[in-house]
């Protein structure tokens, strides 16, 4: 650390840590396929169905204390609702657009791989993989927001879950100053 005359030629360092946004399930919407808002007890959660592909959509605004450069990930909170002995497979995707101010809301969602989860033995809450959006997605665009749909893929040959995923929330990891 410099001292004296020296300490005024220097640019103090900024602190990052990395933090989270969440989006629950009542922060959601149905998108095709017909999910419905459902409650477990107190607990709301998105059925995602093992014989369509359907999906919830969201809106979130990219933090303002985001360090620009610097990657995020999103992840989805699920669980299934009856999970047969020894487990099966879940196929989720996620589509987005990050839309800054002056560009069209309509402008095309891109698509993430669908990623195969293996269903645990037993119910219990489970986090996917995360998916990326990268720094040059976000950085200069002005009060961007990050427009998504997350859903299943249950046609797909993939999917062996017989029961509905459902979805609990959706998480935004990113690097902030702090």
């Amino acid at each position: 650390m410099a001292v004296g005359r020296y300490a005024r030629h220097t640019k103090p360092q900024m602190l990052k840590a990395i933090r989270e946004k969440v989006l629950y399930a009542t922060d959601l919407h149905e998108g095709a396929g017909g999910a419905t808002l459902s409650f477990e007890g107190a607990s709301p959660y998105w059925p995602l169905g093992a014989s369509a592909s359907n999906y919830v959509i969201g809106d979130l605004k990219v933090p303002l204390d985001r360090v620009r450069g610097t990657d995020a990930q999103i992840y989805v909170v699920f669980y299934q609702s009856n999970v047969p002995p020894g487990g099966g497979n879940v196929v989720l995707y996620i589509e987005y657009a990050v839309v800054g101010i002056g560009e069209s809301v309509t402008k095309p969602r891109g698509h993430k791989t669908d990623i195969v989860y293996g269903v645990k033995g037993y119910p219990g809450t489970q986090w996917s993989h995360g998916f990326w959006i990268y720094a040059s997605e976000m950085d200069g665009l002005e009060n961007a927001d990050i427009q998504m749909a997350v859903g299943r893929s249950g046609p797909d040959g993939a999917d062996t879950a017989p029961a509905d995923t459902r979805i609990l929330k959706v998480v935004f990891r990113y690097t902030a100053y702090v």
